[in-house]
C-alpha cells in the first residue's frame, strides 16, 4: 500500500459512510439513510407512506413551536 493521501482519505470516508448507513438499524429510532430507504421501498408503500407522514408531524410541531 502506498502512503497517497487520497487513498487513506477514500478509505476513512468509505468507513465513514458505511457507519453513518449501519447506525440507524442498530438503536431503536431508526433514522433516515440510504439502507433505511431501501428498505422501506423494499417493504412497500405503506412504510413510505407512514414515514412521509411522521416527518410532516413532526415538522408542523417544530413550526408551531417557534410560534
Amino acid at each position: 500500500m502506498t502512503d497517497d493521501p487520497y487513498e487513506y482519505s477514500t478509505l476513512i470516508l468509505g468507513v465513514l459512510f458505511i457507519i453513518s448507513e449501519v447506525l440507524p438499524f442498530i438503536k431503536k429510532n431508526k433514522g433516515n439513510g440510504v439502507c433505511d430507504s431501501i428498505v422501506c421501498i423494499l417493504k412497500g408503500s405503506s412504510c413510505i407512506a407512514l414515514k412521509i407522514v411522521e416527518n410532516i408531524e413532526q415538522q408542523s410541531k417544530k413550526i408551531i413551536e417557534e410560534k
